[in-house]
């Protein structure tokens, strides 16, 4: 004689360390029942806590076996599954983010992104402003990155980068996909005159730059790039 119903839903989850959200997935469906008492309405009546309560505490992704966590192929290696579950992580919080930013980017996203930028009430004036400034700001980053271009750290790159300018003034200019022998063959094809200083440099460079790093070899590098004139 008392009213009662079956609900169907979700119960748990797991927080995602990546953006903190809660991501539910199918395994997490759950049905429960309630009844309805006099004065109080329906009330959740859910025996689950009493006949598994690690299905309330932990999770139904807990009580999974090993295989069912994690692809079979993983097996029980700890550090595969904690990088699995990394992967996993990132691209679940990707995913999010791209549904929140881009798929369901409606009115009240937009809003919501105009507010932490400091526009309360937004108008077609303001966005205009804003959009203005952020172009400006934009192309002066741009322009002073190849104005200020830096150097780098490695004083044996910027050698090796002054004696490429200096072959690229007698048309012979290194490809981005060539190592330094390879472009070094062609130069010494092109220029027999300078073989040896051009095999020289480079055999000094690549010495430097991927077998002993010392005092004699930079300043003998530097020494040869400075001398290095070549003509056609």
């Amino acid at each position: 004689g008392i009213p009662a119903r079956i609900v169907t839903g979700y119960q748990g989850g797991d927080i995602n360390p990546v953006d903190n959200i809660l991501t539910v997935r199918q395994r997490d469906a759950h049905a429960w029942s309630e009844v309805w008492l006099a004065g109080q309405g329906w009330v959740r009546i859910d025996p689950t806590a009493a006949v598994s309560h690690q299905r309330i505490e932990q999770g139904i992704g807990q009580l999974l076996p090993p295989g069912r966590q994690s692809p079979a192929m993983l097996g029980n290696h700890s550090q595969l599954v904690a990088a699995w579950n990394s992967l996993k992580n990132n691209w679940n919080a990707f995913n999010t983010a791209w549904d929140m930013w881009v798929v369901s980017f409606g009115p009240e996203r937009q809003l919501e992104l105009l507010s932490k930028l400091g526009m309360t009430n937004p108008n077609w004036k303001k966005m205009t402003l804003v959009l203005t400034i952020l172009f400006v700001l934009t192309g002066l980053i741009m322009m002073l990155s190849v104005w200020f271009k830096r150097s780098p750290d490695d004083p044996a790159v910027a050698l090796y980068q002054q004696f490429c300018k200096k072959l690229a003034r007698t048309d012979i200019t290194k490809a981005d996909y060539e190592g330094p022998q390879d472009f070094a063959q062609r130069a010494q094809v092109a220029l027999p005159k300078y073989q040896q200083q051009i095999e020289s440099i480079t055999t000094q460079f690549t010495t430097w730059r991927y077998r002993q790093q010392d005092d004699q070899t930079l300043a003998s590098l530097r020494e040869e790039v400075k001398a290095f004139n070549p003509k056609r």
